[in-house]
């Protein structure tokens, strides 16, 4: 599945995947654990989730890596909704965890 976040009128394919992740763990050299609050990290994980969600859709990436920063600056909050349920459902298929429906 493929999530989008807005930027400058347009909506872009984004993909938190194990390619993503991977590729933020091997430029940065940080785990996820590592990341705490800080802020720079998801500037790395954003452009890599962004080629892998381009990728997946079969759309060419126009962004520029240097865009980063200013495409959290105006997508901050979709981008962390995206990131947020992505590493739930990453969680839970590992663990094994289903979703429940509440009654």
């Amino acid at each position: 599945m493929t999530d989008f976040i807005n930027y400058g009128g347009k909506k872009y394919p984004i993909k938190i995947s194990f390619v993503a992740l991977n590729s933020f763990e091997k430029e940065s050299g940080k785990t996820l654990a590592e990341v705490g609050e800080a802020l720079e990290p998801h500037t790395i994980i954003l452009w890599h989730a962004l080629k892998a969600g381009h990728r997946l859709a079969g759309e060419e990436l126009t962004l520029t890596r240097d865009d980063m920063e200013w495409v959290l600056d105006e997508s901050l909050a979709e981008y962390q909704r995206v990131f947020m349920d992505s590493m739930v459902k990453i969680s839970d298929a590992l663990t094994g965890k289903t979703e429940t429906k509440k009654k």
